[in-house]
């Protein structure tokens, strides 16, 4: 990636003047940055210094809703549901002093439109014609469902390596519209195709999810190891670089016997592990 900037609202709040060299920006922050990544880091000191230093295309008008005005991009046409046309601000500079260009603004899109798993992916964001699932299998919510009620609703909130319990008088999802940047999608598992071979196969093929540091893996009915001299189950292993956490929905799992629904196995990496006699 070239050059970041970003699509989303832009906030400065300006604090108590400081004493600093005129090259210098000191930003104070309620909690230690995780990460140096502003498309997937959500901390709150990623959040303050994301805004601080990003600029946006198309703002948002704080005083008036519903209401855009412009940012780096002076005007804007929506072609169709999915092409917007922008037309950029002139002379605008980095600050190393290279000019922004389509380039620029591409570059910082794209990692954030398209989705995070590479594994069944092409250069240009598109599902390969040997993934498991197709962009049909995607879809997005067609319906906003609410719920209009009053009680007592308990939210645990997981933060800064604690759990906080907020109890609201009315019902989390008492929600008039969606607005953010993350946006929900639906995925049926049973839209998923096995890949599978003569012998085992590995369990990357089966990745269905991919984000910073973890991969969802579905493991679900399939025609197994179908080689006269192949091994049906995993050999004795051990993960070198990762932990491994099995969730069991339904049905029954080849290497482990006698598995409930909702049953849980944690194998922690570098311990061995593998079938049950």
């Amino acid at each position: 990636m070239r050059k970041m900037l970003t699509g989303a609202l832009v906030a400065l709040v300006m604090a108590a003047p400081l004493t600093v060299a005129a090259e210098e920006i000191v930003i104070g922050v309620a909690s230690v940055r995780k990460g140096h990544d502003n498309r997937t880091e959500t901390s709150n000191a990623s959040t303050g210094i994301f805004y601080a230093i990003h600029e946006a295309l198309i703002e948002r008008d704080a005083f008036r809703p519903g209401v855009f005005i412009p940012g780096l991009a002076t005007e804007w046409e929506m072609i169709d549901d999915d092409t917007m046309e922008l037309k950029l601000r002139e002379g605008v500079t980095f600050h190393n002093g290279d000019t922004m260009d389509a380039y620029d603004v591409e570059a910082s899109l794209d990692p954030i439109i398209k989705l995070e798993n590479k594994r069944y992916r092409n250069p240009h964001g598109q599902f390969v014609e040997s993934a498991p699932y197709a962009e049909r299998d995607i879809r997005p919510p067609d319906s906003l469902e609410t719920h209009d009620e009053e009680g007592t609703f308990e939210i645990r909130v997981k933060a800064r390596g604690r759990v906080t319990r907020c109890v609201y008088r009315h019902h989390p999802l008492d929600v008039v519209g969606w607005d953010g940047h993350l946006w929900p999608y639906a995925f049926n598992i049973e839209d998923f195709e096995p890949i599978t071979g003569r012998v085992h196969q590995p369990p990357p093929v089966h990745q269905t999810f991919g984000g910073p540091g973890f991969v969802v893996c579905s493991f679900v009915p399939r025609l197994c190891d179908y080689h006269p001299l192949a091994i049906p189950a995993p050999y004795n292993h051990s993960n070198v670089d990762s932990d491994e956490v099995i969730y069991y929905v339904d049905g029954d799992f080849l290497s482990r016997p006698g598995i409930e629904p909702a049953a849980l196995t944690v194998h922690p990496n570098g311990i061995p592990h593998g079938p049950h006699p």
